[in-house]
């Protein structure tokens, strides 16, 4: 299928996802293989305040040792973009 703008076909068997951070999704790297999908590290953040309640030093220090620290085979890596600067 060709590879358009609009539409990237994804092998969902290559292509690793951040369980429960779909919301936070702003793109996807079409450079390495398997692709990787990019992240708004403010949009988790936000997201971790607001559904699980906590603080955001807490869902800062969840993300760093639980998604940003979590040993992932380099072929299935993420992407992450942003500053850490909202406040919940």
């Amino acid at each position: 299928m060709e590879k358009t703008q609009q539409h990237i076909e994804i092998d969902q068997k290559e292509t690793l996802l951040a369980s429960g951070f779909d919301l936070a999704i702003i793109g996807l790297d079409t450079k390495s293989e398997p692709f990787r999908v990019v992240y708004d590290i403010e949009k988790m953040i936000e997201i971790l305040c607001s559904r699980e309640e906590m603080t955001e030093l807490d869902a800062i220090e969840y993300l760093d040792y639980n998604v940003f620290g979590a040993y992932v085979e380099k072929e299935h890596q993420f992407t992450f973009m942003g500053e850490i600067t909202k406040e919940c």
